[in-house]
């Protein structure tokens, strides 16, 4: 049996968020606005605050 491994060939993996519909809805639309991935700017997010804050180590 093949064992498939989650992730990608970047080494980005998955991850299930759920988020109140008013965030969702302001994410999606200020992707559109940058003409960007809502992925790429929760994750811009998610690295400034955590590295800001000292708490995540920047790979």
């Amino acid at each position: 049996m093949k064992t498939e491994k989650l992730g990608r060939r970047d080494g980005r993996q998955p991850m299930l968020l759920y988020i109140a519909p008013e965030i969702a809805r302001a994410l999606k639309v200020r992707a559109a606005e940058l003409d960007t991935h809502a992925y790429l700017l929760v994750e811009e997010m998610l690295r400034e605050k955590l590295l800001s804050t000292g708490k995540a180590e920047q790979q």
